[in-house]
């Protein structure tokens, strides 16, 4: 009785980790997007009217780390964790300094 629960649970648990996980994905996917409409909206029109030089280096620095952030997102949130590698059963013997 109390095995059937308990897998219960760990269902439920499993379909709330899983909504959470998806809910978390297009909560970054919006966030940086509004992030990129903004700069495109407001801070690139103003620069643009300062000089051509901020304009090009705020767009390729912006472009930058727009691209590492999507980049390093997705291999985070797409990458297999794996497993942790097997115990070796050896037993590892103390060193024994011999002073002279």
């Amino acid at each position: 009785m109390h095995k059937k629960s308990y897998q219960s649970v760990l269902g439920s648990y499993s379909c709330f980790v899983i909504c959470c996980t998806q809910a978390f994905v297009v909560i970054v996917v919006v966030l940086t997007t509004s992030v990129v409409v903004i700069f495109y909206v407001c801070l690139l029109p103003h620069k643009m009217a300062e000089s051509l030089g901020w304009t090009i280096y705020h767009f390729i620095i912006g472009h930058w780390l727009l691209v590492n952030i999507v980049f390093h997102y997705f291999k985070a949130a797409f990458t297999d964790p794996g497993k942790p590698p097997p115990v070796s059963q050896t037993v590892v013997e103390p060193l024994h300094w011999d002073y002279p």
